[in-house]
C-alpha cells in the first residue's frame, strides 16, 4: 500500500507541476509540451479532477471553443455590429494659393508662400471639389457612351447634397471603386461570391470588405447611373457614418438614385412614382415594427419591395422641409460621430422629434396620401 501511495503522490506531484508549467510557458514552449501534456492531462480528467480550460492543451482548447461556437446563437435582430472604418479622409475644400512678383516682375504662382525676392504677395482662398476618386472596372461590360460623366456628376451631387442641402457637419473623401458586368449569369454568380447574403433579384451591390459596388450593365445611360448612384450612396455611408440602420441606409440611397441631373448649380430628385402606387395600395406596418426587422426579415422576398418603398418614402418625406431636414442632420451627425456603434432608432425619433414616433407616423401617412408626383429641387 505504502509503494501505491507513494506512485500515486509521485502522479499527482509530476501532474501538477505539468500544469503549472504550462500554465507559466509561453505559445512557442507550448507547441513542444503539447504532445507530452496532452498524455499527462487525459488521465486526470478521467479520474474526474476538472482542469481550466485556459490550462488545457491546443487541441482540447480547440474543441471547447467549437462547442461555445455552437451555443452562441443570436438572432438578426440581436446580431453585433460588424462594421470596420472604410478607408476614407477629412474633406478639406480650401486651398490656400499664394500670388507674388519675383526680382524679374513675373508672377509667381505657390502653395507656399516666398521668403525672400518678392514684391505684391497675395493670399488666394480656392474651393476644389475633391470629394471623391472613381475608378471604373468595365472589363466586363462595354458601358454607353458618356455613362462615366453621368456617374461623376451624380455622385458629385450625391454629396454636395449632403454638404449644401442636409448640411451634415463632416463629409469624408472616398476611394469609389464600381465594377461593371453585362452578362447576368457572370453578374450573379460574382454576387454569390462577393455578397452570398445578397438578394437574388438585385441588379448591383456593395460590398464593404472590398469597398466596391458592383452593377449589372444593361439598359441605357441613366438607367446604369441610376443603379450606380444608388450602390454609391451606400459606399458613401459606409465611410461617413459606418453599419447605419437599413431602413436609413436604402432610404438614402433610394433618394439618391433618382436625381435628376443637369448642369445647373441645383439639386433636384424625382419622386419614386412606382413606391408611392405601391404604398398607397399596402397595408403599412406601424413604423416601430418596420424600424425593428432584423435584416433577413427586410430582405425577406415577400417584404422587400414594400421595404424600400416604406425607406425611400421616409427619407423623401424628412428631406422636403427644412425642419424635418434639421432632424435628419442631426440624426446622421449623431451617427458620424459615434461611428458603427448600435442606433436605436425608435428611441432617438422618440427623444429628438416633436411628438415622437407615433406623430412622425401620422405626418407621414398624411402625406403619403397627398403628394403629387414630381421632383422637389434644392
Amino acid at each position: 500500500m505504502k509503494s501505491l501511495s507513494r506512485i500515486l503522490l509521485f502522479v499527482a506531484s509530476t501532474c501538477a507541476f505539468l500544469i503549472l508549467l504550462w500554465a507559466l510557458s509561453n505559445d512557442q514552449q507550448k507547441k513542444h509540451l503539447n504532445e507530452w501534456y496532452k498524455f499527462i492531462t487525459k488521465p486526470v480528467q478521467q479520474s474526474g479532477l476538472n482542469i481550466p480550460h485556459s490550462l488545457l492543451p491546443s487541441i482540447y482548447q480547440t474543441a471547447h471553443q467549437k462547442t461555445q461556437d455552437k451555443k452562441a446563437t443570436y438572432s438578426e435582430a440581436d446580431r453585433p455590429i460588424i462594421c470596420g472604418r472604410v478607408k476614407s479622409d477629412v474633406i478639406d475644400h480650401q486651398y490656400n494659393v499664394y500670388e507674388w512678383l519675383d526680382t524679374k516682375g513675373h508672377l509667381q504662382i505657390s502653395d507656399t508662400p516666398p521668403s525672400s525676392g518678392y514684391s505684391n504677395l497675395r493670399l488666394r482662398e480656392l474651393y476644389i471639389e475633391n470629394f471623391f476618386t472613381l475608378s471604373i472596372d468595365n472589363r466586363f461590360a462595354k458601358l454607353p457612351a458618356f455613362t462615366q460623366d453621368n456617374i461623376q456628376a451624380g455622385v458629385t451631387k450625391t454629396y454636395k447634397t449632403l454638404s449644401d442641402v442636409i448640411k451634415v457637419a463632416q463629409l469624408r473623401k472616398i476611394d469609389l471603386k464600381l465594377k461593371f458586368i453585362n452578362d447576368k449569369n457572370q453578374f450573379h454568380a460574382y454576387r454569390r461570391q462577393v455578397a452570398p447574403g445578397s438578394n437574388n433579384k438585385a441588379t448591383g451591390f456593395y460590398s464593404p470588405r472590398l469597398n466596391q459596388s458592383t452593377i449589372w450593365a444593361v439598359g441605357d445611360k441613366n438607367h446604369i447611373t441610376r443603379i450606380a448612384l444608388h450602390e454609391s450612396s451606400h459606399a458613401i455611408v459606409a465611410a461617413m457614418f459606418g453599419d447605419i440602420p437599413i431602413w436609413l441606409n436604402e432610404g438614402m440611397a433610394g433618394f439618391f438614385e433618382k436625381m435628376v441631373i443637369t448642369g445647373a448649380q441645383t439639386y433636384s430628385f424625382a419622386t419614386n412614382d412606382e413606391h408611392l402606387q405601391l404604398l398607397r395600395r399596402s397595408r403599412l406596418p406601424p413604423l416601430q415594427a418596420h424600424f425593428n426587422q432584423s435584416h433577413a426579415q427586410w430582405n425577406n422576398p415577400q417584404n422587400s419591395g414594400l421595404n424600400y418603398a416604406i425607406d425611400w418614402s421616409l427619407f423623401f418625406y424628412l428631406m422636403i422641409n427644412s425642419e424635418r431636414r434639421q432632424f435628419l442632420k442631426s440624426m446622421l451627425d449623431q451617427m458620424a460621430l459615434n461611428y458603427c456603434q448600435k442606433f436605436d432608432t425608435t428611441q432617438y425619433i422618440n427623444n429628438h422629434y416633436h411628438g415622437g414616433i407615433q406623430q412622425l407616423e401620422n405626418d407621414w401617412k398624411k402625406w403619403l396620401k397627398t403628394t403629387p408626383s414630381g421632383t422637389i429641387t434644392f
